[in-house]
């Protein structure tokens, strides 16, 4: 077989997961990684997009992502590691991305994988490096809905487990947050301590003895409780720790709403008769107040006017002491995430600590003492102290009010000048410090954060439309930096999406699981602006159209509606050079709906669409309920109803002139409706007419029209790709005047075949045909016509780990051939096809 194709990715679209622990953010590597169904992704905020994501398949979505800590990490390690819903835990390692290219590669690798040691998911879980073995030891703490703690040493470099032990919780109790905190070599223990928040509103302390060596020779670990922090009075959800000189700050959070602030004096062995200490009560830009808990006395400070707690030292046996600092009391709801400035040589004047909520309030709060200086400041002397200081809001980021969920999690960049979160619908949200404490959003990365099912090009291929489960329909495009990136998103839907076909003058149609299609038109403005950022030739159709209004979404409504029409004020706009922000591509970047469909009994399937026609299908378990209706493009009229199939279309396809519509059915049939002659389409020819030893044995997925319109392919759950030609003029049938079809190859895959997409090459004999499988894989087939041979194939990476919704290539233009591709994974990948080289 001679040389095969091949492809590089250029972009990679994908939301983070909606849940509270799938972000983390590297500082050595300085890259932002999130989760989004099963995979890790790398994103560079420098670069503005994904460099890399995960490689190996995993077994259920991710539930948790952190980075390994320990003191045996450099800048050239970097790991991570996964909680999956399937209760694996995964460890991977980061290989140094190329930021310069354009291309996203597998940029983290599977070191390490381990099944079977909970027997229910994991709800929490952190892993460190320890001292010994060149930094390749890892200690793995996870606990589990089986109200168990498991510990698990391993080696990162070969994948072996050392040694595993479980500790039953009593009272079966829960953890829904816990972390390591390495120590430093001159502590009681070299273990890392074990801080789990606990369902009984407490943090508990466990620290590890050594104990005899094993079989294998490596240690076994004995983790016992050594003591607990009260305050809370509800779940900690929230935990977090920076090391300040020789102590580790703590923060606490709960569902309470509340923050609590300790300080673990590590090298203080508790007293019987320790002393008391004095907390300072925050309540600047708070909307209520911490109150006492039992064993507390709370005085009042007339000098100051502040009101300060007394409180007692809790002890931690042999460890020291852990000493309540602060209460913060701010938020509504329940805190999801806390974060700490980490920077080198911090002291206690340059404390920051973010703390956020995904509900009622929906704010990301920075807080900080009263004293505080930045790092970088000639006044941060070491000889500051700021016991007893009050503890301030520096900063709010988010927004207030709504009745959205607010942010799963927030955190620092590597030297605190910004703040990354993502939000209840898995978008990433960026703030960048300019000036002395203005805090200003930022264009970011953007994606779906449910199953990608449909995409469609533009006819010019200026950019692509995705639409998902997650009710969005969604637009990328490449800007004028050269990348591509979501610039806009034309659709917020009420329910479900299901297909989208673009229309010419910047207009597309789209299904969901409803029975109406729905039409939208870009606002004249907004256009205007989209061809400016992206680089766009004027744009002509504007000019032939009436003046089309802003978007908004009604509060009872399921679709866009022009603002005219609502009498409602328009949306703050940015500026022409920016990228929209992720707030402002919600409520900023809709287009208005201006007409609705009706005409089909059930939620609609598949849509196809030419400057004349729109085909759609729903779907059907009667041979009424499987027509096709054909509308007029241009006045949104039903023209007429083709009958054959008996059970679901699932994908319509018009040729490239518009003259033929092809038609492939759940019943493992296909047909093609003639329109040549008249505008109205005629059956004029079927599968039903071919021998059964030819057709498809299982339901046909996807198909689609070779260049040309001769010759078409379809693909089948029977793990076949048919390639079907025209049989020539001699085989026309002259009662109908229409061309007789043959099946002219079977390619045959691996896995069921649930995608497919052709184009051509610089060769006029070849094609390209794409194919996407159930079990994620793109291949790239290079396709001899006149031979009708397989020249070569090729599988695409990275890929979909997830069922491929939908394959898609760009319109053909100078250059290289573009392909898109979207899956169950909810993530949508583009890359640049190339032909064989002969």
């Amino acid at each position: 077989m001679e040389d095969a194709p091949s492809a590089r990715c250029v972009y990679v679209s994908g939301a983070a997961a909606c849940r509270r622990a799938v972000v983390a953010y590297c500082p050595s590597a300085r890259l932002l990684f999130y989760a989004t169904a099963g995979r890790v992704l790398a994103y560079c905020p420098q670069a503005g997009r994904v460099v890399g994501l995960s490689e190996d398949r995993s077994e259920g979505d991710i539930v948790g992502l952190r980075l390994v800590s320990g003191r045996c990490l450099t800048n050239d390690l970097t790991a991570l590691l996964s909680l999956h819903t399937s209760g694996a835990v995964a460890v991977w390692h980061l290989s140094k991305p190329c930021v310069d290219n354009a291309y996203v590669d597998h940029v983290l690798h599977r070191a390490l994988h381990l099944l079977g040691h909970h027997k229910g998911s994991i709800s929490s879980g952190d892993a460190c490096y320890l001292d010994s073995c060149s930094g390749s030891r890892l200690l793995i703490v996870t606990a589990g809905t089986d109200h168990a703690l498991n510990f698990v040493t391993a080696c990162s470099t070969s994948g072996n487990v050392l040694s595993s032990s479980s500790v039953k919780l009593p009272g079966r109790s829960l953890v829904p947050e816990l972390r390591l905190v390495p120590l430093p070599s001159a502590a009681a223990t070299p273990m890392p301590l074990l801080l789990c928040g606990g369902d009984d509103s407490k943090v508990h302390v466990w620290a590890s003895h050594i104990g005899q060596l094993v079989g294998d020779g490596s240690e076994d670990l004995q983790y016992k409780r050594v003591g607990a922090l009260p305050g809370h009075r509800d779940w900690i959800t929230a935990l977090d720790f920076v090391y300040v000189g020789g102590t580790v700050m703590l923060a606490s959070g709960s569902k309470d709403g509340g923050v609590r602030v300790w300080r673990l004096r590590l090298d203080q062995p508790s007293a019987p008769d320790s002393g008391s200490g004095s907390v300072a009560l925050s309540e600047n830009g708070c909307n209520g107040t911490a109150r006492p808990d039992d064993g507390d006395t709370l005085i009042a400070d007339t000098d100051c006017g502040v009101e300060t707690l007394k409180v007692r030292p809790v002890p931690l046996g042999a460890l020291g002491t852990a000493t309540l600092e602060t209460v913060l009391s701010c938020h509504e709801g329940a805190v999801a995430r806390l974060c700490w400035l980490q920077l080198p040589g911090l002291q206690e004047c340059n404390l920051r600590l973010l703390s956020c909520t995904q509900t009622e309030d929906r704010s990301i709060v920075m807080w900080q003492p009263q004293s505080y200086r930045h790092i970088a400041s000639s006044d941060a002397t070491e000889g500051d102290d700021n016991d007893g200081d009050v503890w301030v809001e520096a900063a709010r980021l988010g927004e207030v009010g709504g009745n959205r969920e607010g942010f799963f999690s927030a955190v620092f960049s590597w030297d605190g000048s910004a703040v990354y979160a993502h939000s209840y619908q898995g978008g990433i949200h960026e703030w960048r410090l300019e000036g002395d404490n203005f805090w200003v959003p930022q264009p970011t990365v953007a994606g779906h954060f449910r199953p990608v099912v449909d995409c469609a090009w533009e006819p010019k291929g200026r950019y692509l439309l995705t639409c998902s489960e997650d009710q969005t329909t969604r637009l990328h495009a490449k800007t004028t930096d050269g990348a591509w990136h979501e610039v806009c998103r034309p659709q917020v839907h009420g329910y479900d999406m299901s297909c989208v076909a673009c229309l010419p003058g910047l207009s597309f149609v789209s299904g969901a699981e409803e029975k109406v299609l729905r039409a939208f038109s870009a606002p004249t403005i907004l256009a205007e602006k989209l061809a400016t950022s992206c680089g766009w030739e004027p744009l002509l159709e504007l000019e032939s159209r009436d003046f089309v209004d802003a978007a908004a979404v009604p509060s009872l409504g399921l679709s866009n509606k022009s603002l005219s029409e609502q009498n409602q004020p328009r949306p703050q706009q940015q500026t022409e050079s920016s990228r929209p922000t992720e707030d402002t591509l919600m409520a900023g970047t809709l287009w208005p709906e201006v007409a609705k469909l009706y005409g089909h009994g059930h939620e609609l399937m598949a849509v196809a669409a030419t400057a004349r026609h729109i085909a759609t299908s729903c779907k059907a378990a009667t041979p009424q309920d499987a027509a096709i209706i054909v509308w007029s493009a241009k006045s949104y009229q039903q023209l007429q109803e083709l009958h054959y199939h008996r059970l679901t279309v699932t994908q319509l396809n018009f040729s490239s002139d518009g003259s033929k519509l092809l038609a492939v059915s759940r019943d493992r049939s296909w047909s093609i409706y003639d329109g040549q002659l008249s505008d109205e389409f005629t059956l004029s020819f079927h599968s039903g007419l071919l021998e059964k030893s030819v057709q498809h044995s299982r339901i046909i997925w996807a198909s689609s029209w070779a260049p040309g319109d001769t010759a078409f392919v379809t693909a089948s759950r029977d793990k076949t790709i048919a390639v079907w030609q025209a049989s020539g003029d001699r085989a026309r049938d002259q009662s109908c005047g229409t061309l007789l079809w043959r099946r002219a190859n079977t390619l045959r895959e691996e896995d069921e075949v649930s995608a497919v997409a052709v184009t051509a090459t610089h060769r006029q004999t070849e094609w390209l045909i794409a194919t996407g499988l159930v079990n994620g894989d793109v291949k790239l087939h290079e396709y001899n016509e006149q031979r009708n041979e397989l020249i070569a194939t090729t599988t695409l990476t990275p890929a979909h780990h997830a069922t491929v919704r939908r394959l898609s290539f760009c319109p053909p233009k100078e250059g290289n051939s573009i392909l898109a591709a979207c899956g169950n994974d909810n993530l949508v990948f583009l890359y640049i096809c190339h032909t064989s080289q002969k």
